[in-house]
């Protein structure tokens, strides 16, 4: 048995038409290029209130003596940054893992 009210063909490829307060037609990229800029924001304001270069090639000297170059990034890569004390902030260097409070030195070396 057939039935007999039928849909029209759907278009997979449009995007649903978004609107801004404004009433403005918004590209759909708006929001992705908002929580980038948000994310680099909290990066940076991370980055002055530990006084680390986060993003930034740099040559840290742990405790231990060890010595790393490369660029200096939060452990994990997460959605959203959420300042933090520097006790718990886990880094990386060039796939090094480490802690903030292992750190004896740091220099920014771009």
């Amino acid at each position: 048995m057939e039935s007999t009210s039928r849909l029209p063909p759907t278009d997979s490829s449009a995007e649903p038409e978004l609107f801004d307060a404004d009433g403005a037609p918004k590209r759909s990229s708006d929001g992705y290029d908002a929580w980038r800029r948000q994310r680099h924001d909290s990066l940076s304001c991370l980055a002055r209130q530990t006084g680390l270069p986060l993003n930034h090639r740099v040559e840290v000297q742990l405790c231990d003596g060890v010595r790393l170059r490369g660029r200096l990034q939060l452990q994990e890569e997460t959605l959203f940054v959420q300042p933090t004390e520097v006790g718990p902030l886990a880094l990386r260097v060039d796939g090094v893992a480490f802690k903030a409070t292992e750190i004896e030195s740091c220099v920014r070396i771009d």
